[in-house]
């Protein structure tokens, strides 16, 4: 995650700057804070601003230097746009607003500039906090580089021991893993997770505007004192979220088998709406899950896909609403067609057509087949 703008104005220390123009250009990144502040010499012109400013920076000014030649400060302006910096904040003590040239040229580049008053923030306060949050934006982008890394399989398993052991220094055998939808907008989910991180230290990281932590394997109620210990920490309320574990581990160099359980897991109950669920319980989703991505499981069943819902659109009828509720309820006719309301027959012509319809080596692969393409179509 990368710190921009519109993060910094929602933290405490600048509620009270006031956004002037440039409303465009919140999303800018910031990656370090520089200073304008030069006092005022006849000898020094302020539209010969010398290159001293760095890509992405938060500028700050008290625009001391304009105090005679206050017309100079469009000149300044146009030097830190093309100096690519993220936005300018001045401490108004000899502006008390923008010019018009000044707002209108910002607001045409999407350049923020703040004004705030002496009482708002000490430059060397203000420095120290974004320098701070830029720090920790730092390490969450490390650890979900790290995190990203576990989704894919060219790990070896030394690799994977020195990443479980990074990120979760203190984790014992056995083990799971737990993910938390916390379903939150990204703004929020950041915000609560840097909170957490400050008055806690137990290791939560994030992955997909996902939590996740490790939990001793230990008994039932052992690791979900643990995962109570977590969602309480985050303010969260734990019937609002939608929680994925892994099984449990005794290697640690299975923590990416645990991670990636526990991502599916996850995203699974986040599609059934379930409040939690356990890898082990997703059936022939622990199967499908890994590979419904993959470029031969995605030919296959996009080719089925494909002829369903083109003879549906064709002959306005509903294949594939049937092939869903019909696989749903594991091939059962009359279950199936008391949740579309139509007669069983009418489900019988149904499978039949699709039947037609999906090409299969033996009659005995039929629901095989069909139970494939549509689970995974539901994952994703």
């Amino acid at each position: 995650m990368s710190l921009t703008i519109a993060d910094i104005m929602q933290m405490e220390p600048f509620a009270n700057f006031k956004l002037i123009a440039g409303t465009n250009g919140i999303g800018r990144t910031i990656e370090t804070v520089n200073i304008l502040d030069y006092e005022y010499t006849s000898e020094y012109n302020p539209a010969e601003v010398p290159n001293s400013f760095q890509k992405n920076a938060l500028v700050l000014s008290s625009l001391l230097f304009l105090k005679y030649q206050p017309e100079y400060f469009i000149n300044v302006i146009k030097k830190l746009v093309d100096y690519r910096t993220s936005g300018l904040a001045v401490k108004s003590i000899i502006l008390k607003d923008l010019p018009k040239d000044v707002i209108d040229y910002c607001n045409k580049h999407s350049f923020p500039v703040f004004l705030f008053s002496e009482n708002d923030g000490y430059f060397e306060n203000i420095i120290t906090f974004i320098t701070d949050e830029i720090r920790q934006s730092a390490d969450y982008t490390h650890f979900e580089e790290k995190l990203s890394l576990l989704s894919q399989d060219n790990l070896s398993g030394l690799e994977v021991q020195r990443i479980a052991m990074e990120l979760f220094p203190n984790l014992e055998l056995p083990y799971k893993l737990a993910a938390i939808n916390p379903q939150l907008n990204e703004t929020a989910f950041y915000k609560k997770l840097k909170h957490f991180h400050k008055v806690m230290k137990v290791p939560v990281y994030s992955f997909c505007n996902i939590y996740v932590t490790a939990l001793p394997a230990g008994t039932s109620q052992i690791y979900h004192d643990k995962f109570q210990t977590v969602i309480n920490s985050l303010y969260l309320n734990e019937k609002s979220c939608y929680t994925g574990y892994s099984d449990i581990h005794d290697k640690m160099d299975e923590f990416h088998y645990a991670f990636n359980e526990c991502f599916y897991a996850c995203t699974y109950a986040q599609k059934q709406k379930l409040p939690q669920i356990t890898f082990n319980q997703l059936g022939l989703s622990q199967i499908l899950y890994p590979y419904r991505n993959n470029y031969w499981m995605n030919r296959y069943c996009s080719q089925i896909l494909h002829t369903i819902q083109s003879y549906d659109r064709k002959h306005h009828s509903s294949l594939m609403e049937t092939a869903i509720i019909y696989v749903k309820n594991g091939a059962d006719t009359i279950r199936t067609s008391q949740a579309l309301h139509v007669h069983k027959n009418t489900v019988h012509y149904r499978i039949n057509k699709l039947k037609e319809l999906i090409p299969v080596g033996n009659e005995n692969d039929f629901y095989e087949q069909l139970a494939i393409v549509i689970r995974n179509y539901l994952l994703n």
